[in-house]
């Protein structure tokens, strides 16, 4: 699979959301992206995983966006991704 950066592109209602070690978070009314790097051995195939939580939940969420992805509220509208394999282009 390739390695790449990722978005998640969200639109949600206002609410609060319990974010593992961030805390309680509140996340106004709107659109909202999440940006991620893929450059594990999976690669862009973390892109399908989260889909799939989106779709089924999971009982134990592992990374930050797992909390928005079980939210009724937050509402996956599109994915974009791009290929690379320079480290950290997500923050770019």
């Amino acid at each position: 699979m390739h390695k790449g950066v990722y978005c998640l592109v969200f639109r949600n209602r206002c609410c609060t959301v319990e974010v593992g070690s961030l805390g309680e978070v509140t996340f106004p009314s709107g659109w909202h992206v999440y940006t991620g790097s893929a450059q594990g051995p999976g690669g862009l195939a973390r892109v399908a995983r989260h889909i799939r939580v989106k779709r089924e939940g999971i009982r134990s969420p592992h990374w930050h966006v797992d909390y928005l992805l079980v939210q009724p509220g937050f509402r996956l509208s599109a994915v974009a991704c791009a290929p690379t394999t320079a480290q950290s282009d997500e923050c770019r």
